[in-house]
């Protein structure tokens, strides 16, 4: 019962915010590189167009978007959190019937992902995320806001689903949700 608490709490900033749009713009650069503990993604729809329309499936976009086992795998959880909210393809979530079955598939394919919720620290680093941000502060610092914070609510509410969030930092998350919406 308790899991379902968040998710009840998450419910009505779902609908008051995230309208969902299909472009996941990304902040990104040309180099995949972890920057300020920040990664970027080398290929984007919107910095690199040139390389993205010239993939012919679906499977090439999956492979441009995979970060590198060895940087993966040193970046702290909070960076891997921030990579996660602006993957590339975050957007495919709207391929399906609902929202959760696309979260589970782009989950499936996203190294990204399934390193994040395999992490020891990621429910702290999400609870810390929503203490130390604001909405307004994606908003205004990011670009494919609806789509950034749709898969944030995504991420979340996986997270409680399958209990990959202490009690403690479900409190921490549900103390700050008003906080983190206010200004909108």
């Amino acid at each position: 019962m308790k899991k379902f608490r968040i998710i009840i709490a998450l419910t009505p900033v779902l609908a008051m915010l995230f309208g969902f749009t299909a472009s996941a713009t990304v902040i990104s650069s040309a180099n995949s590189v972890v920057n300020n503990d920040k990664y970027e993604y080398p290929i984007t729809p919107q910095k690199t167009p040139e390389i993205w329309k010239s993939f012919s499936t679906h499977q090439e976009m999956l492979e441009a978007c995979e970060i590198p086992k060895d940087t993966l795998e040193a970046m702290s959880t909070k960076s891997l959190l921030l990579a996660c909210l602006e993957y590339p393809l975050a957007g495919d979530t709207l391929c399906y019937d609902n929202v959760y079955a696309g979260f589970e598939s782009v989950m499936n394919n996203s190294n990204a992902l399934t390193e994040l919720f395999s992490r020891s620290d990621f429910s702290d680093a999400l609870a810390s995320l929503f203490e130390t941000t604001t909405a307004v502060n994606l908003k205004n610092n990011t670009t494919g806001f609806e789509c950034i914070t749709q898969f944030l609510s995504l991420i979340t509410a996986h997270s409680v689903k399958n209990e990959l969030i202490s009690q403690n930092d479900e409190k921490r998350i549900i103390d700050n949700i008003d906080a983190f919406v206010k200004g909108l």
